[in-house]
């Protein structure tokens, strides 16, 4: 498991800034330091960040409320992701104009640490990170919560470290059940043409799914090795989660045409 000590609160430096390959949301990440943050403090915000994007990744804890809501997919390249699917296209049908999320609906855990986020230096070891960029960050101090009181981290710092490590721990797991999905060839590369009651068209691509038809011919050797690793119930979740499609594609059309 990943080293998650609140010395990683007060002894990063600035050789570890997150300057490539940015995650999802972050502009202008760095370590958070007792030196550099001393005055620094985070306010409530809106999740207006999180509105112009149609994806979140979700850990594999999460699945249960989030296929209630949302399509879980995975993402291309190496080492692929599970992420929700919040909206068809560059658009997050859940977040509105004033930058609240749609009552009732469940909101990833990614979103909801932002703007911290823990930065795996190498394996095992890991900082605790703010974005500096982010529109709840304040850096002289002026409004919301400091990191830091007389050079000690403050109760939002420690909070954030303690969910964000939670966080971490539970992408270790989710991971682990890539890791085997992949070894055993159970994604498949999906790509879909929707058409909505209005004639607008959008083609969706770049993404994978469970493979069902593969997944049904493991072996039993293999399925009974899925089912000691307890993969079986965050498979089903995943499966069962391709109903939320229609509601995605019918809150498309109501966005687009004003109908409530």
């Amino acid at each position: 498991m990943g080293k998650t000590t609140a010395a990683s609160v007060e002894t990063a430096s600035d050789e570890a800034v997150v300057n490539s390959s940015l995650p999802l949301f972050f502009i202008r990440p760095q370590p958070v330091d007792r030196n550099r943050h001393q005055d620094a403090s985070v306010f409530d915000a809106t999740y207006a960040f999180a509105k112009n994007t149609n994806s979140i990744p979700v850990n594999v804890v999460e699945w249960v409320d989030a296929m209630k809501h949302y399509p879980i997919v995975f993402t291309m390249g190496e080492n692929p992701m599970p992420v929700a699917v919040v909206g068809l296209e560059e658009d997050n049908y859940f977040v509105n104009e004033q930058g609240g999320w749609e009552k009732n609906a469940y909101i990833p855990t990614y979103a909801r640490q932002y703007p911290f986020v823990f930065y795996e230096e190498k394996q095992g070891q890991c900082v605790l990170c703010v974005d500096e960029g982010a529109p709840h960050f304040c850096a002289d101090g002026s409004q919301g919560f400091k990191l830091f009181a007389d050079g000690e981290p403050d109760v939002l710092a420690q909070q954030a470290l303690q969910f964000c490590s939670s966080f971490y721990e539970h992408a270790l797991v989710t991971r682990a059940l890539m890791a085997d999905l992949e070894k055993y060839k159970l994604l498949s590369l999906r790509e879909s043409d929707v058409t909505l009651a209005d004639g607008h068209k959008i083609h969706m691509a770049g993404f994978q799914v469970i493979d069902e038809v593969a997944f049904n011919a493991l072996s039993d050797e293999i399925f009974l090795e899925f089912r000691q690793q307890g993969w079986l119930p965050f498979i089903a979740l995943a499966l069962a989660s391709t109903s939320c499609w229609k509601n995605l594609v019918d809150r498309a059309f109501e966005l687009r045409s004003g109908v409530k």
